[in-house]
């Protein structure tokens, strides 16, 4: 994704999308779009995402940063109002 390589801001491909006047898949397009600028870094948070809404669970928090004695790590999602939190990879 060029939003996760840091090619591209993903709130600089808002004003790209609105330009196209139809395409089959443009509200799903506009959806995954507010989810990238939300936080979601990889198609495994989207789809965590997804599975998450289709049983009705919170949204969490995203990309949040957690200093360790042995460095920094990145939460990929976590829900703070249950104690849990998640790095994402699905297989």
């Amino acid at each position: 994704m060029a939003v996760q390589q840091g090619i591209v801001a993903a709130e600089d491909l808002r004003p790209e999308l609105d330009r196209v006047r139809w395409h089959p898949f443009q509200r799903a397009l506009a959806a995954t779009l507010a989810d990238i600028v939300g936080g979601s870094e990889s198609l495994n948070e989207l789809d965590l995402l997804a599975k998450g809404r289709a049983r009705g669970i919170p949204d969490p928090e995203r990309q949040q940063a957690r200093r360790t004695p042995s460095g920094q790590i990145v939460r990929d999602a976590t829900w703070p109002e249950f104690g849990v939190g998640s790095l994402v990879a699905f297989s």
